[in-house]
This record gives C-alpha cells, sequence and structure tokens, in this order.
C-alpha cells in the first residue's frame, strides 16, 4: 500500500561485522549477532509505530478522529501484538546467516580479493576497492557493476 509506505520508514540500520585476516592468506567474516539483533529490534518499533500512525491516520479518513490508544482498543490490536508479529517475520539467523563466511584472500593495487570459502581460490574478475588509514580500512565499492548493492558502501572496519 503505497500510502502506508510513508509512515514505514527506517532511520537507519547498522550492522557490525568482524573481519580477521590470517597470516596464511585465510579471512573470516561474522556479523555480531548481539548489534544485528538490536538493530532489528529498532525496526521492529520502527514499523510498529508507522503502522499505529497509518491506523490512525485511516481512521480519521472515515471520520473517526482518535488517537493511537484508542486506535489499538478499537481493533483490538496491542502493541505488543505488532511488535510479536513483525519481529516473527525478522529472522534475524535467516537474515544475515550469509555474511558469516571465509575464505582465501590476496591484496594488490588497492583492490582486495575474496573467495567464497576454504576450498576456492580467489577470483581476479571479482574484487573491492579499499583503502587503509591509521586502524581503519574502508571497502568503498566492488566490481560486480551490480547498482543493487551499493547500499552497503562504504563499509568501514577499525582495527582492535
Amino acid at each position: 500500500d503505497p500510502e502506508a509506505a510513508e509512515y514505514l520508514t527506517i532511520d537507519s540500520f547498522k550492522l557490525i561485522l568482524n573481519m580477521v585476516f590470517n597470516e596464511d592468506d585465510t579471512y573470516s567474516l561474522k556479523y555480531d549477532e548481539a548489534a544485528a539483533a538490536a538493530e532489528v529490534e529498532k525496526v521492529v518499533n520502527q514499523v510498529t509505530d508507522g503502522t499505529l500512525q497509518y491506523l490512525v491516520a485511516t481512521l480519521g479518513e472515515l471520520g473517526l478522529e482518535v488517537n493511537e490508544e484508542e486506535a489499538m482498543e478499537m481493533t483490538g490490536i496491542t502493541r505488543e501484538d505488532l511488535q510479536a508479529q513483525f519481529a516473527s517475520e525478522l529472522d534475524i539467523e535467516a537474515l544475515f546467516a550469509d555474511l558469516n563466511m571465509e575464505g582465501n584472500f590476496e591484496v594488490k593495487e588497492g583492490k582486495m580479493y575474496l573467495s567464497d570459502g576454504l576450498e576456492y581460490g580467489v577470483d581476479e574478475t571479482m574484487y573491492e576497492l579499499y583503502s587503509v588509514e591509521g586502524n581503519t580500512m574502508t571497502i568503498d565499492k566492488g566490481s560486480t557493476g551490480d547498482d543493487s548493492a551499493d547500499f552497503i558502501y562504504p563499509m568501514v572496519f577499525t582495527k582492535k
């Protein structure tokens, strides 16, 4: 529903990734499960708020001027029910499982080549453009040419 979309905004979503480069030219990448769960909870709360605002607006268009609590009472919906419904639709493990990976890596001329698995070598046509400044590595863009993935860039890693 395009009208509902104006009420359903997500301010931000920060995903913490831990990347380890080993001396044997292998790497591992894992997402921080606790941080991801907290971000998903934030999204659930924002979607719940937006849904309730949309409900109030829709009832207003029908001539019923009510606040959120009155709208929930009229419809038999509770904030907790909405949050549980939205949370059940966001399976954290399924959403981010593909981010846990390991493989081989090679770096040269500002390009980082990563294999998808330890049993594979790096693909010279698939790389990430990166830069390092102090303790910070920034991955600016990938080589895939797929603009739909641009939302993940830049990725900033801080050495611990």
